[in-house]
This record gives C-alpha cells, structure tokens and sequence, in this order.
C-alpha cells in the first residue's frame, strides 16, 4: 500500500500520471493534464467537484507545505496510481 510522504517531501508527477488528489475531505481519480518544466506546478483533471473545482484544479508546490490549490492555499494531497501510458 502506498504511503504519501510527509509535508516537505516532493513528489513529481508528469503529463498523463494518473493519481489520486485528496482535497477538502473529499478525493477523486484523476489526471496530470499539465505540468511546469519543474513538475512543480500542475493542472489536475478530475470527473466530479473538490472543494471549489469542478474538473480542473491548478495546483503548485510550496517548500514545507506540499501540494496546495491556487485559489485557497489550502493543501492538496496528490498520490500517484500509475501512469496514463
């Protein structure tokens, strides 16, 4: 069973990765639609509403943070599921 790392610990993910985002309490599947030269900054794709987003969230890493959303700052969790190849 995966186990995400903690805070501070980066994973990245590139174009078509398919992962798991956790935001607000509620998670979906989804997909790395894009990612920044860096894979520090991602646009998430997604069937259903997290949060605020309905399909598409744009998210970015914050150093000792992780993951978090654009709009709020508020900590998204994103865990790798395979990759969409």
């Amino acid at each position: 069973m995966f186990r995400p790392p903690e805070n501070g610990t980066i994973l990245t993910f590139k174009t078509g990765d398919t992962v798991l985002i956790s935001f607000q309490g509620k998670s979906a599947v989804g997909e790395v639609f894009m990612a920044s030269d860096s894979r520090l900054s991602l646009t998430l794709v997604f069937e259903t509403r997290l949060g605020i987003y309905h399909g598409l969230m744009p998210v970015l890493w914050m150093e000792g943070e992780g993951y978090v959303d654009l709009m709020e700052a508020s900590p998204v969790v994103i865990v790798p599921c395979g990759t969409g190849e």
